[in-house]
């Protein structure tokens, strides 16, 4: 193998090595469904987790942001009475630049390779 090809090689395989707790969420994903990440990307373009959804479509990005939308415009600062718009990607914006959309990423994808931080905690 070339000098360049046993680089790639061994970058990768760090990449595959998994934390113990890595391993140890994945093992507890233990429904066959897939579940989406939905994201909260700031105008200063940091991004945060808000939830794992079982449907990909617009229905289901708005289902969850309507279950936590209280705790959402707590983070954001805005008042109850805020409007959101649609975006043509199937986005949701709100007026200070916040998008909220599926990342592209499953569960497992985020566990794996990097999760967001989370911040929108429903309380009980």
């Amino acid at each position: 193998m070339s000098p360049s090809g046993d680089r790639i090689m061994k970058e990768t395989t760090k990449m595959l090595l998994l934390t113990e707790m890595q391993k140890a969420k994945l093992k507890s994903l233990t429904s066959n469904r897939t579940l989406y990440e939905i994201e909260m990307v700031t105008p200063s373009g940091f991004k945060y987790l808000i939830a794992y959804a079982s449907r990909r479509s617009f229905r289901g990005l708005l289902d969850v942001v309507r279950q936590r939308g209280t705790v959402i415009l707590r983070v954001l600062g805005l008042p109850e009475d805020t409007r959101v718009e649609r975006d043509r990607a199937g986005a949701l914006r709100f007026p200070d630049g916040t998008i909220i959309r599926f990342s592209g990423r499953t569960q497992r994808d985020a566990i794996m390779f990097g999760e967001l931080p989370f911040i929108c905690r429903v309380p009980d």
